[in-house]
């Protein structure tokens, strides 16, 4: 039996369809069919999390950006969570800073039913520190063999970090460690750079003292010209010194316990000391050899 769909609309509301039967026949039967069509369409199922980094170091801030072609007023609700306790609501563009080495989840929930989840989005590596010490390791007077030690650093298991060294003579070593020979006495320049396989990195540029031994000026003008303003004594920077200074009627006015001898003419509590002649006593227990120098030293104002 054929069916004649007479006169009808679909639109969100209720809709009575009446079907009738041809004239010929003898009883008109009216069948009503109810249609309810109130759907509210709620995600394209298209969405995506993307972010404009996902590797990178400790203090790192990333973008996130919920990919869809729906607005934001289409959701009822938007909850991210980065995957280091914190959270943010209703955003599709969202910026966080994470704080912490590791490997991070990152969610975004829609509607309180549809979950995006990116597994290991973002990668946290601990961003390095570069410092390194050195030592005279020479066995004869006519060597200066110095070893370097990179320092204060260690990257966590499996984590490969990448080490460059630079010599005055624009040689490198790409190692933790490394050996350098000398040509004769002065203050050269070394650098070193540490580079985390996430890409960050960090470098120092140090001037390293080569000398048999502790050599003190015998003058120096403290008067901020920029020139010879220290009272400075090259050391290796390994060793733990004891320096005091005296007046000549042997007051003690300086003191200090540093890897590092310097002195800027001023008391310990900041007050300038007159131009004069001072009495230095340099003492250390900690070098290979006990070590004490004194002497006389001039300072002009």
């Amino acid at each position: 039996m054929r069916k004649i769909f007479n006169n009808f609309s679909l639109d969100s509301k209720i809709q009575g369809l009446t079907f009738v039967r041809p004239d010929h026949m003898i009883k008109r039967i009216i069948y009503t069919v109810t249609l309810l069509l109130g759907l509210t369409i709620t995600t394209s199922g298209q969405e995506s999390i993307s972010a404009d980094k996902s590797t990178g170091c400790d203090s790192m801030s990333v973008l996130f950006t919920l990919n869809t072609t729906l607005q934001l007023s289409d959701y009822t609700s938007v909850l991210w969570d980065f995957g280091d306790g914190d959270t943010a609501s209703n955003l599709l563009i969202v910026s966080h800073l994470y704080l912490s080495p590791g490997s991070y989840t990152v969610t975004c929930l829609l509607n309180g039913t549809d979950l995006i989840e990116e597994s290991g989005f973002i990668t946290i590596g601990e961003k390095p520190y570069a410092d390194f010490t050195f030592k005279d390791s020479s066995y004869s007077e006519t060597e200066y063999r110095y070893f370097f030690k990179s320092v204060y650093y260690k990257p966590g298991d499996g984590v490969t970090i990448d080490y460059e060294w630079q010599f005055p003579d624009g040689s490198s070593v790409f190692d933790s460690t490394a050996m350098y020979d000398f040509m004769e006495e002065g203050i050269y320049e070394v650098f070193l750079s540490l580079t985390h396989e996430s890409g960050c990195m960090d470098s120092v540029r140090r001037h390293i003292p080569v000398y048999r031994e502790l050599k003190p000026p015998n003058v120096f003008s403290p008067n901020g010209d920029m020139h010879n303003d220290y009272f400075e004594v090259a050391s290796s920077g390994d060793y733990l010194y004891s320096f005091r200074v005296f007046t000549r009627t042997g007051t003690q006015v300086y003191f200090s316990q540093s890897y590092k001898i310097t002195w800027d003419g001023r008391t310990a509590g900041g007050r300038e000391v007159p131009g004069g002649v001072y009495f230095y006593v340099i003492e250390s227990k900690d070098t290979p050899i006990e070590t004490q120098i004194s002497g006389f030293v001039h300072l002009y104002r």
